[in-house]
């Protein structure tokens, strides 16, 4: 899918990028990037979150790409930073279907 889209495997790997697949492997496929996913998966959401990334598309992408780069360097500093994936505790276990 990456090379139909014109992206080197390595160089997304080490841009550390997120992509979106929509329309998969039809003739309408679409491969997003930066900004343009968070935006999308919101209105995929939908209800508020729909609202939401409606709000965002109204921004100017080389804007909302800008944001999403500056939040993409600075994301450690937003939230802890594991070196490995925590287990959930037994009362996380519990919010999950079995």
């Amino acid at each position: 899918m990456l090379a139909r889209h014109g992206i080197d495997r390595e160089a997304m790997l080490d841009g550390n990028s997120v992509y979106l697949a929509l329309d998969f492997d039809t003739a309408q496929e679409t491969l997003l990037r930066q900004s343009d996913v968070p935006v999308n998966v919101l209105l995929l959401l939908g209800g508020v979150s729909g609202v939401l990334g409606r709000l965002l598309r109204i921004v100017p992408k080389p804007l909302r790409d800008w944001a999403y780069r500056a939040f993409a360097r600075n994301r450690y500093s937003f939230s802890r930073r594991y070196e490995s994936c925590p287990l959930p505790t037994a009362a996380e276990r519990a919010k999950f279907l079995a």
